[in-house]
């Protein structure tokens, strides 16, 4: 237990960067009888790591698909028809841009779905295989799939709310406020991986010293 408290305080120390914060206040952010849907790649294994072992009065949804990706939007929106309580979608880009055209249920049903695009433009997943080091044109095209796509037309086209952040700085009041208010929202969150990833070492060195 003292092991597992300490490991906490190095773990959850706010930073505009913090991925452990940005997982800890997504929790918090549901409440009793809420929904989070976790996209695959990346998010479901951050909310895997570096969730708290506090036990949550809300239910946790994800969807597997043939590629990973397909149908995350669509599966979340269908299982928030269903929820009466706050509901929290966190998706990266490229699955988010995979499955678009799922935002027109709202021009013909009433979901209350906060989608959190975790955009950090492309799939930077591979960047942790070893097809990494191919020639880095071709990674970047083939595997990494680089974009500079914002979200703010999309939003727009669908009728949705839109909301964008450079960083955590003000996700948990941002987050708070969009469940409150019902209905569907994008809230596009622009990843510094460089420096989120360096915060992340740090974190481990950290913890790796408890040891």
């Amino acid at each position: 237990v003292k092991l597992q408290s300490a490991i906490s305080k190095k773990l959850y120390v706010h930073n505009n960067h913090s991925i452990p914060c940005f997982v800890l206040d997504t929790n918090e952010s549901i409440g009793d009888g809420g929904m989070l849907f976790l996209g695959n790649s990346s998010v479901v294994r951050d909310f895997s790591q570096m969730g708290s072992h506090k036990q949550h009065t809300f239910i946790t949804l994800g969807n597997r698909g043939a590629s990973g990706i397909d149908g995350v939007l669509s599966t979340a929106l269908g299982a928030a028809s269903k929820s009466t309580g706050n509901n929290v979608l966190v998706i990266g880009d490229m699955s988010f841009l995979y499955d678009l055209n799922a935002l027109q249920v709202s021009r013909e049903c009433s979901i209350n779905l906060v989608v959190v695009v975790m955009n950090n433009y492309g799939g930077q997943i591979f960047d942790r295989l070893d097809i990494s080091k191919i020639e880095s044109t071709k990674f970047d095209r083939f595997w990494k799939t680089t974009h500079n796509l914002c979200f703010k037309d999309i939003a727009n086209f669908h009728n949705v709310g839109y909301c964008v952040l450079d960083d955590f700085s003000k996700y948990k009041e941002t987050i708070t406020s969009l469940v409150s208010a019902g209905g569907i929202h994008i809230l596009e969150i622009k990843m510094d991986m460089v420096k989120i990833n360096r915060h992340l070492e740090e974190i481990e060195k950290e913890i790796l010293s408890l040891l």
